[in-house]
């Protein structure tokens, strides 16, 4: 295979890579946010009460499995000790949807400091234990509206500044190695470095394909197409309220069994 063709292959390789960067970027800012906004029309009232219904439901079940615990080890329990385990249920509660609200469809990644090296980010083994802040630095560097190189590829800082919001180390790598355009393991452009490359960058389209496509099958993008399905929405509409009957259900039940366990003043 000769040089040209090889230059050739790598550069077309990554316009697909950076135009699949681009697609999951409209899809993360515009496309998301139309489709919340669309469902939220529909059954944004309904789906708060059941999200409300959810955390009290919850609640009440932790606190009579709580007091049942208590009353089983002969455990007499005073009305002080019950505002206590409120308190604290309720802070839990509180956690539990901080960390909710905090997650992303991404995974967290830790951050842990290593000397720079080209060739271990470029390994997928050590996605977890690579300093994202760092690969960023490196991205910021050659990215930034300000500076002078790769003025070309400055359209793409919010898609990185979304990546790193997100700790999306995979995509970010991906950018990385696209502003990087030259090969750090030996210094020159050989055959073998560009053959190299191109088998790299098809790994990252695969892999980018592959990410878009289990995208669109989660929530809230599923229902996209859906959401102007008007028997779609009618049958999503009592799904949430035979949910929202077994919430009410489950907190009158939880209610009645708090009520009748033995609480001294």
């Amino acid at each position: 295979m000769s040089m040209k063709y090889l230059e050739f292959d790598i550069s077309n390789k990554k316009q697909q890579l950076l135009d699949l960067l681009d697609n999951w970027y409209y899809l993360h800012t515009d496309v998301k946010a139309r489709i919340i906004y669309t469902y939220d029309n529909i059954f944004g009232d309904i789906e708060e009460t059941v999200s409300d219904k959810k955390h009290e439901a919850d609640f009440l079940d932790r606190k009579y499995h709580l007091l049942s615990y208590l009353q089983k080890h002969n455990k007499k329990i005073a009305s002080d000790e019950v505002a206590i385990i409120d308190n604290m249920l309720n802070k839990g509660k509180l956690r539990d949807i901080e960390i909710a609200q905090s997650r992303t469809s991404n995974k967290a990644y830790q951050s842990r400091f290593h000397p720079f090296n080209f060739n271990r980010l470029l390994d997928t083994a050590h996605n977890d234990k690579y300093d994202i802040s760092m690969i960023y630095r490196q991205i910021v560097k050659q990215l930034h509206p300000d500076a002078a190189t790769n003025s070309e590829y400055h359209k793409y800082w919010n898609h990185v500044q979304l990546c790193y919001r997100f700790k999306d180390i995979e995509r970010l790598k991906m950018f990385f190695y696209i502003l990087h355009n030259r090969q750090y393991s030996d210094g020159a452009q050989t055959d073998t470095g560009n053959s190299t490359a191109a088998d790299l960058l098809q790994k990252y389209i695969e892999k980018q394909n592959e990410d878009i496509a289990n995208l669109k099958m989660q929530e809230p993008f599923c229902f996209e197409h859906q959401l102007s399905d008007a028997t779609w929405v009618v049958n999503r509409k009592r799904q949430l309220r035979e949910q929202l009957m077994q919430l009410n259900k489950s907190i009158m039940q939880n209610r009645k069994l708090i009520a009748s366990t033995p609480i001294y003043d």
